[in-house]
C-alpha cells in the first residue's frame, strides 16, 4: 500500500467532497445528508486511489474543481432567487432582485475566473507525458 498515494487521494477527495456538499446543500436546501456525503467522499477517494500516480490524482482533482467553480453561478441563481419569491411587497421584491442579480454576477465572474484557473492548473501544470511506444 502506497501511503503517499493514499494521503493524496484522501485529501483530494475531501476537497471535491466539500464542493459537492456546497452544491447539493445550497441547491436542495436539504439538511441531514451526512451519510450521503460520506458515501460520496469514500467513492471519490477510492476512485482517486485507483489512479496511476499522484500527478493523476491532482490533475483530476483540479478538473473537478473547475467543474464545481463553473457550477457556482447556477447554485447561487437557485439559492438567491428562491427566497425572493416569498416576498410580499414590491419594494422587497425589487430590492431582493437587484441584490440577487448582483450576487449572481459577482459569483459568475468568480466562478468563471476560478474555473479557468483550476482548468489551466489541471490540464497544463499537471500534464502527464504520453508514453512512448517503441517501433519494431
Amino acid at each position: 500500500m502506497n501511503i503517499k498515494k493514499l494521503v493524496n487521494s484522501i485529501f483530494a477527495s475531501f476537497i471535491i467532497f466539500l464542493g459537492i456538499q456546497f452544491i447539493i446543500v445550497f441547491i436542495t436546501s436539504i439538511q441531514g445528508l451526512q451519510i450521503l456525503f460520506l458515501v460520496i467522499w469514500l467513492i471519490v477517494g477510492a476512485w482517486f486511489y485507483e489512479r496511476k500516480t499522484n500527478k493523476h490524482i491532482w490533475r483530476y482533482c483540479f478538473i473537478f474543481l473547475s467543474i464545481e467553480s463553473f457550477l457556482l453561478p447556477i447554485v447561487m441563481l437557485v439559492y438567491g432567487f428562491l427566497p425572493i419569491l416569498n416576498k410580499q411587497s414590491g419594494a422587497e421584491l425589487l430590492g431582493g432582485m437587484f441584490a440577487g442579480v448582483f450576487v449572481i454576477l459577482l459569483l459568475g465572474f468568480l466562478g468563471l475566473f476560478f474555473g479557468i484557473i483550476f482548468l489551466i492548473i489541471g490540464l497544463l501544470i499537471f500534464k502527464i507525458p504520453e508514453e512512448k511506444t517503441s517501433k519494431l
